[in-house]
């Protein structure tokens, strides 16, 4: 992807790409480095588009759940199957292009919904929501997502079939025991061209890291 942005700079006679990135991102700026890229200066910005209190707009988009079980449970995933619920971390993977976008998707994530209806509904029932990964995109990238947290070291697959009734992906929910590297997910993240931010809900507050 910024090889490509590189390669459209020239051709249009630019004169440099810039880009922004949080300053605890010691492992992406090291990537941007690597490119060819130096630091320089600093960013701010101003939001002007409609959001949630999380900061998320209602572009569509895809994103990532970091969920948090406290016990072990055994429960019943729809018609899906039983998913036993361990201790640990889980990962889920959706896109969202309806009506609200990534706000009205994410926002409904946060609710845990009295009468489930996706696959994710029965397990946020028993986790806690710790924070939310996403990009804005046009394009679905949900099973390009699978695949990199599927990847990661110390992924399990709890339960084949959870979120993925309508594709080819063994699961869109990934089980780790303790939580994936933010790094190693980060420079997976970029390496297929995606361009993530995070929110944290844990805290309260926004914590996001974005590249424009």
């Amino acid at each position: 992807m910024i090889a490509i942005a590189l390669e459209q700079c020239r051709q249009a006679g630019c004169y440099k790409l810039a880009l922004s990135s949080n300053v605890k991102r010691t492992g992406a700026h090291s990537f941007y480095e690597d490119l060819g890229f130096e630091r320089y200066g600093y960013c701010f910005e101003v939001k002007v588009n409609k959001q949630s209190e999380s900061g998320i707009t209602a572009q569509p988009g895809t994103y990532a759940l970091i969920l948090r079980a406290l016990a072990a449970q055994d429960i019943q995933v729809g018609r899906l199957g039983r998913l036993l619920v361990l201790p640990g971390v889980y990962v889920y993977v959706g896109s969202a292009f309806g009506p609200g976008g990534l706000m009205a998707r994410v926002g409904r994530h946060q609710r845990k919904p009295p009468a489930p209806h996706w696959h994710i509904d029965h397990l946020r029932r028993v986790t806690e929501l710790v924070e939310v990964w996403f990009t804005y995109d046009p394009i679905p990238r949900e099973h390009e997502w699978a695949d990199i947290f599927r990847n990661l070291p110390g992924a399990g697959i709890p339960l084949k079939g959870f979120g993925a009734s309508d594709c080819r992906c063994v699961a869109h929910l990934f089980y780790f025991e303790t939580a994936p590297s933010e790094d190693k997910l980060e420079m997976a993240l970029l390496r297929q061209g995606v361009i993530p931010s995070r929110y944290a809900l844990c805290s309260g507050e926004e914590s996001r890291f974005s590249w424009k």
